[in-house]
């Protein structure tokens, strides 16, 4: 009968024969421990092969990954005259790419952020520094020219006075506070340069974004949408729109406006007319999407 070749035999505390009878006169403890002696010896020599089969495979890596930072930063070597020298590596010819390509897309790389105000009415600006209303506040009946000449000639006070007390009067127009989208547009070197967008009102955001599902085939009800999903589209659109005003225009369209100069201004109509322009097939080029 041919006998079991075992893989672990070259291995140290290796028991290569035990005797059949030996066998069957042990307890039934004895034959347990043996099977685990045997268990644990072949374990520790797969795992003892494992190692260093795993310390060669790091020794290539070792070597690929030197050849491989030889190859990025470059490789000192010596010349036939002695005299050290290292070679371009792929870094140096990056940077070198990097320097030329860099200067002409420069202008391309911005910070577009949407920001959100609150605006005072023109008369509750004017109410707030006691421009509108003053009549509560004093007698406009009082002389205060030389020529006698009144604060308001036009009225009498004391009729005003009784006119208010009997709700004759008209009534004051209260002031208010609405709230205006701008987009916020910077350098991405910051205090280089920086402007904001207006936008205006929640409906003319929702105009924007609808105009920009409709040439996207998107089926999207701007107004169920989170104000921070509907900020974040609204940041896209404007980023394709002034990356186009740039390569259109120059980055000075967008760094400020100037009077009389239509290409540095950007009303909601002007955004609306460029998606019309770039089309459904090239809108996204321009997005970060």
């Amino acid at each position: 009968m041919e006998k079991k070749s075992y893989k672990s035999k070259k291995g140290k505390y290796f028991i290569g024969w035990f005797p059949k009878e030996e066998f069957l006169n042990l307890t039934k403890v004895e034959r347990e421990d043996y099977r685990e002696y045997r268990r644990y010896h072949r374990l520790i020599y797969n795992g003892e092969e494992n190692i260093n089969k795993w310390k060669k495979e790091i020794s290539k890596l070792k070597t690929k990954i030197k050849d491989t930072e030889d190859k990025i930063n470059g490789k000192w070597g010596v010349g036939s005259n002695n005299i050290k020298f290292k070679d371009d590596g792929w870094k140096k010819k990056m940077l070198s790419g990097y320097s030329y390509f860099g200067k002409k897309t420069k202008d391309y790389e911005f910070y577009c952020s949407v920001n959100l105000r609150k605006r005072k009415s023109k008369i509750l600006i004017q109410q707030q520094k006691g421009i509108r209303g003053m009549r509560k506040l004093y007698n406009t009946s009082d002389v205060w020219g030389g020529e006698g000449d009144r604060n308001n000639p036009s009225v009498n006070w004391l009729e005003y006075q009784k006119n208010k007390k009997d709700g004759k009067g008209k009534e004051d127009v209260m002031g208010s506070i609405s709230e205006r989208y701008y987009i916020k547009v910077e350098s991405m070197d910051k205090g280089i340069w920086g402007r904001n967008l207006y936008v205006g009102t929640k409906e003319n955001v929702f105009t924007i974004l609808n105009h920009y599902s409709k040439l996207s085939d998107l089926n999207i009800n701007w107004e169920k949408v989170k104000e921070d999903k509907l900020r974040n589209n609204l940041r896209e659109v404007y980023k394709g729109y002034v990356r186009f005003q740039i390569y259109k225009n120059g980055v000075r369209c967008i760094k400020m406006g100037i009077k009389g100069d239509y290409t540095t201004q950007h009303p909601i109509d002007k955004v609306i007319d460029w998606m019309n322009e770039v089309g459904s097939e090239r809108i996204n080029q321009w997005l970060d999407k």
